[in-house]
């Protein structure tokens, strides 16, 4: 694993968060390659994890507020977002593991990405990237889930994705091959870290804090 402040050069932390603080924990492979907030003491229930995204808010836009309460169902997401590309692997925010992963978010990113700390408790998490498949399996997936929105409903396959999670409050993923794309384009003239770009979509009320920012990148194609 690269340092951490290497992976972390394009993020502007708040004054009263120390990110000396993180660690990457190897033994973790249930939380992904996240990085952990370091913890005293030899055993907690619960964990804090780093993560970089742009939670939507309920009025429209994305939160910018200190605190985010993630919406966790459809019909809370404002009108704008509701589509199977940015709903296709159910509704909750996603958080990121590295600044540079979340670039590959959405087909038109926000201004700013910003940085989150929040809590989970590892057996709440379901780790679905061993059933992923290969490349072409995802893309054919997710084309069947397009197809499959327009010929039924997007809240039919949504409801259908979620009860695939059972009752995981975060589940955990790789990069889809879309998003990929975008995220190899963005940063192109970025550090380029040696961790696999994955993803936690949070499914039940964890609160994330905002504690910094990726800014908004110089360059053209950033928005393309």
């Amino acid at each position: 694993m690269p340092n951490p402040m290497n992976v972390l050069q394009a993020v502007r932390f708040d004054n009263d968060f120390d990110p000396t603080t993180l660690r990457y924990v190897e033994e973790d492979a249930l939380l992904g390659n996240f990085l952990q907030v370091a913890q005293n003491g030899a055993h907690h229930s619960q964990v804090t994890l780093l993560g970089f995204g742009a939670p939507f808010a309920r009025e429209g836009g994305f939160d910018q507020g200190r605190v985010v309460d993630p919406i966790l169902e459809l019909d809370e997401v404002p009108q704008k977002f509701r589509s199977i590309d940015l709903q296709g692997k159910g509704v909750g925010p996603r958080m990121y593991n590295t600044p540079q992963a979340a670039l590959g978010y959405t087909a038109l990113p926000p201004n700013h990405l910003n940085a989150y700390v929040f809590d989970i408790c590892p057996s709440a998490v379901k780790d679905v990237r061993p059933s992923e498949g290969s490349t072409l399996q995802r893309i054919m997936k997710h084309a069947s889930r397009i197809v499959d929105s327009r010929r039924r409903s997007l809240e039919g396959v949504v409801d259908d994705i979620h009860a695939d999670y059972d009752d995981a409050g975060v589940v955990l993923m790789t990069q889809p091959p879309n998003a990929a794309r975008r995220e190899r384009r963005r940063r192109e003239h970025d550090y380029v870290p040696e961790v696999p770009s994955e993803f936690l979509i949070i499914r039940s009320a964890i609160q994330l804090r905002k504690v910094g920012r990726r800014n908004h990148p110089s360059r053209p194609n950033f928005a393309s």
